[in-house]
């Protein structure tokens, strides 16, 4: 099979700013690959996606961070109402926006097996679009505020991918690396350990026993590890007290949320904040 060399030379509307997007309502079914990197979101609608290893179906929020060496296409679209926003840059530029999030960063995602794939939620979405929507309606001459708004729109995106990939083992199968990170967002992490079964396809009994297999805890254990270590992280950088942290991670009693504390960093939360504050230079202090 032929596979087709895109250029950014010939794609980007303006080379030099080495950046360029476009929002697409129709397939792309020539396999192909390109000398520049981009991301796609589907904007709406659903679509087959094709790499060298699958073929899938991909639906609103779906998001592909493609390298320059690897191979995909689009091909029909599930319904009239599908679009598709493709983000490129260059790899120059690519390497540098990754540089700095990580110095890790670009080579780890180059060495991937296959592109990053993640579902964006619905604000995100609809962020992509409107910095879209701010790019058309730049004036023809303000090609650097264009690159400045891209450059953004990758930082986002490599946020999430480096997020991730704190939280990652290659050794644990892709639907627990994901789920372990949506465990950590701040929507999630207070939910009863009952209800985190709705953040992936398995029913809750299912779900303790892979997690037990594959992490040696239970889905218990972890969770309530992730809440301390995120209450750490707020009396670290709050000035709330210690019973609204206590009420932000879902606890309704203080004196059981002052026992996990305790369990977990050998101090009560007021204590792990004193020392915090003691060890911190003379500044605007913090709440017991």
């Amino acid at each position: 099979m032929e596979i087709r060399q895109c250029k950014y030379t010939e794609d980007f509307t303006y080379p030099d700013e080495e950046v360029h997007c476009h929002l697409y309502k129709t397939d792309f079914p020539d396999m192909h690959t390109h000398d520049y990197w981009e991301f796609f979101m589907i904007a709406n609608g659903s679509v087959t996606h094709r790499t060298e290893k699958k073929t899938e179906k991909l639906t609103r929020g779906d998001l592909f961070l493609i390298r320059p060496f690897d191979k995909h296409c689009f091909r029909k679209p599930y319904d009239d109402g599908y679009e598709e926003l493709n983000v490129m840059v260059t790899d120059a530029l690519f390497r540098r926006i990754a540089s700095t999030v990580h110095p890790d960063l670009y080579d780890m995602i180059v060495s991937l097996d296959e592109p990053l794939k993640m579902k964006v939620g619905e604000p995100e979405r609809k962020q992509f679009l409107d910095d879209l929507h701010i790019i058309q309606t730049l004036k023809d001459k303000e090609h650097g505020a264009m690159r400045a708004i891209i450059v953004f729109m990758y930082l986002d995106v490599l946020k999430a991918v480096f997020l991730r990939s704190i939280h990652s083992e290659k050794s644990y199968p892709q639907w627990l690396n994901e789920f372990i990170a949506k465990v950590q967002l701040t929507e999630n992490i207070c939910l009863p350990v009952e209800e985190l079964y709705k953040l992936t396809h398995f029913s809750h009994s299912h779900l303790t026993k892979l997690f037990k297999e594959h992490m040696g805890c239970t889905l218990k254990q972890f969770l309530t590890e992730a809440r301390m270590n995120y209450a750490a992280g707020l009396l670290q950088t709050t000035d709330l007290l210690v019973l609204d942290v206590a009420m932000k991670l879902g606890y309704s009693s203080l004196s059981h949320f002052n026992r996990a504390f305790k369990e977990s960093f050998g101090v009560t939360p007021s204590e792990y904040r004193t020392g915090i504050r003691e060890k911190t230079p003379a500044g605007r202090g913090t709440q017991k």
